[in-house]
């Protein structure tokens, strides 16, 4: 196994098989290894499917209470192994279980198969605690996909999505934040802020200075807000690719922090970052509403090295900026797997024609719910004729009734 994470293998989204979760009664999809645009119409359950694929892909039964009736995630390794893992809601039987309460009687039957060979069998209530064998060797199964998949020498498959609305609460972004370290703690610093996850190896970084300055018997009282502040740094993959696709220039943390100390703790206080648009400094608040969710896309997938998640990346930005957009997306696929959901048909121009099968039209059907499919073959083909004697396929798109 390679020493290094980044240079495993990786995995990716497969397949998935769902069930029982808001307009979705009962779905199967298959997903293109890069790029994938999930387009339908207002009321199809694009946005349900999303905010799904999340949930099952991310569920933990130590951690999380099941929303689903049966999810079926099936993960292609770039050495081509097919790992697959099943969760199933199920009501308990049991009379020391208050049945008023219908959370606490709500049960999760969990299945874990390696080329559709199946090795962990929840039916078995023994079963979660033996081990899998896997290219010779014994791996202690983990309800964390992360960490059996780690195990197993794999890159893990972090998951991120970005919905249409952005959190509310992001610390040094859209209202300052502190850091406070304490000297006699095991862990340097008490609380992690609530933001975005660029700043986690930033944090880290202040962190293990902190830590250097501790072990090294340096007083802090000759710290300075100078000394921390080149610690500071947005990551410069980042920075580039907000330079090329966005209007941001640059981006800063904000020199105005304070410095506090005493016997027992550090706080860095007042810290935000800044944005360099147009030649001028400012903070979050001024900036355009386009330019908040270029830079949020931007960062977080940037950062992001596993599943990344989209809803509707068109939302508030100028027709031009999106074009840049899809092609930072598009660019960023070959590296990492994106899945878009979308009402433009502007988003199907940055697809060749040999990509045309990573489309995936939803609909809804009142009988069946949610409904996902991939253009035929008569379909693709008479797109890509259109495509090469007219012109772009969205126009073809429009013209078509593809979305009936």
């Amino acid at each position: 196994m390679p020493k290094e994470i980044s240079e495993r293998p990786k995995v990716y989204l497969s397949k998935v098989h769902l069930k029982g979760f808001k307009s979705i009664e009962d779905v199967t999809i298959d997903f293109k290894r890069n790029f994938n645009v999930l387009i339908g119409k207002n009321g199809s359950g694009k946005s349900n499917l999303i905010e799904l694929l999340f949930k099952a892909i991310n569920f933990n039964r130590s951690r999380d209470k099941i929303s689903f009736e049966f999810a079926k995630i099936t993960l292609l390794s770039t050495d081509n192994h097919f790992f697959s893992f099943e969760l199933e809601r199920f009501l308990r039987k049991n009379n020391f279980i208050n049945n008023d309460e219908i959370d606490d009687r709500i049960g999760v039957k969990e299945r874990f198969l390696i080329d559709d060979t199946l090795l962990i069998d929840d039916l078995n209530k023994y079963s979660v605690r033996k081990k899998i064998e896997f290219n010779g060797k014994n791996i202690a199964y983990s309800h964390n996909k992360n960490i059996l998949i780690s195990k197993m020498g794999y890159q893990p498959i972090y998951s991120l999505i970005i919905k249409f609305n952005s959190p509310e609460k992001l610390d040094f972004i859209n209202a300052p934040g502190s850091l406070k370290y304490d000297f006699d703690e095991i862990v340097g610093f008490l609380d992690y802020p609530e933001s975005m996850n660029f700043f986690t190896p930033i944090i880290l970084e202040v962190e293990s200075y902190f830590e250097a300055l501790e072990e090294n018997d340096i007083d802090f009282n000759t710290i300075k807000v100078d000394d921390i502040l080149d610690k500071f740094r947005v990551q410069g993959s980042i920075l580039e690719n907000l330079q090329l696709y966005s209007p941001v220039e640059d981006v800063r943390f904000s020199p105005n922090m304070n410095l506090y100390h005493n016997d027992n703790n550090l706080i860095v206080d007042n810290i935000r970052i800044e944005f360099k648009v147009n030649n001028i400094w400012m903070p979050w608040s001024q900036l355009s509403d386009g330019t908040k969710r270029l830079f949020y896309i931007i960062a977080e997938t940037t950062y992001s090295n596993g599943l990344v998640l989209i809803e509707e990346p068109e939302l508030g930005v100028h027709p031009h900026q999106f074009n840049l957009l899809m092609d930072f997306l598009k660019t960023q696929s070959e590296t990492k797997q994106i899945i878009i959901s979308t009402h433009s048909p502007k988003a199907l121009d940055h697809l060749s024609k040999d990509e045309l099968d990573s489309i995936l039209i939803a609909s809804y059907d009142l009988k069946k719910g949610t409904q996902i499919r991939h253009l035929t073959t008569t379909e693709i083909k008479k797109a890509k004729k259109y495509m090469k004697e007219v012109g772009f396929f969205s126009d073809y798109w429009m013209l078509s009734d593809l979305e009936e």
